[in-house]
């Protein structure tokens, strides 16, 4: 659905009233038609087809840069559910690396190496 620059703004600015906690900011930006997404910090939540929203996590706090992390395909119409889905990923991603690269520590153990 294609947005007037008002539109957006209308639409990001009741998706910033329904975010919990402080320190959220709203963006509206033009490309092929004009968008919104409210972001804090490293999330960025978005509006995701039909009626709900979806939730990226950046490595950088910078709406613009960074990693992007795309960990899941999570939608919900609750955008706090979102951010706070994207988290909980984020989580359990972070610790499944952690037992990866502490097994993979191991192999050097004894050896004299270090990292």
């Amino acid at each position: 659905m294609s947005l007037s620059k008002t539109e957006a703004k209308r639409a990001g600015t009741l998706l910033l009233d329904r975010m919990v906690g402080e320190g959220w900011e709203l963006r509206v930006w033009e490309n092929s038609g004009w968008h919104y997404s409210v972001y804090n910090g490293c999330l960025n939540v978005h509006p995701a087809e039909p009626n709900g929203f979806s939730c990226l996590l950046s490595s950088d706090v910078n709406v613009n840069g960074g990693l992007a992390m795309w960990t899941t395909d999570f939608t919900h119409e609750d955008p706090n559910e979102v951010a706070l889905h994207e988290i909980k990923n984020a989580r359990s991603v972070i610790k499944r690396l952690d037992r990866a690269v502490s097994a993979s520590e191991r192999v050097f153990c004894g050896w004299g190496l270090t990292l």
